[in-house]
């Protein structure tokens, strides 16, 4: 779930042609997760951070995209949801100077046995790897052309 402010909050900031998307923090179960730079940010920074400093937010619940980003940057990775969420973010923020956060909880999620996020910590980790191997992939393509 979204707040109700949600768009308010977050659109703004896409009115900037040099942000590429807007992510906020998000409420899971009652903890305020994925806490990041607050307002707008060098893009490098966000990637760097992506790849070796943890936890950033991933999920696209708590991001907004222009429909182009999406379409051109949204990938399937099969079965589970893990990877092609952190592959969404980095590949649309590459594409841009820069970012931004919010750091207020504007998603909402629950933690639950069946969910995504309560499986294996190996099984996330590998999920992510894949997305920041995909990525690094795809930088490579890029310079290669």
């Amino acid at each position: 779930m979204i707040a109700p402010s949600f768009l308010e909050k977050t659109l703004p900031f896409l009115d900037d042609p040099e942000v590429g998307m807007i992510t906020t923090a998000v409420d899971v179960s009652g903890k305020v997760e994925y806490q990041w730079h607050a307002g707008k940010s060098n893009s490098r920074r966000y990637l760097w951070d992506s790849m070796f400093n943890g936890r950033l937010p991933v999920s696209p619940g708590a991001a907004l995209f222009r429909m182009k980003d999406l379409r051109q940057n949204l990938h399937n990775f099969g079965k589970h949801g893990i990877g092609p969420d952190l592959l969404l973010l980095m590949l649309t923020a590459r594409n841009y100077p820069a970012v931004a956060h919010l750091t207020e909880p504007l998603a909402y999620f629950r933690d639950h046995p069946g969910s995504i996020s309560s499986h294996s910590r190996v099984h996330l980790r590998r999920g992510y790897a894949l997305a920041r191997v995909r990525f690094i992939l795809s930088f490579v393509r890029t310079m290669q052309t």
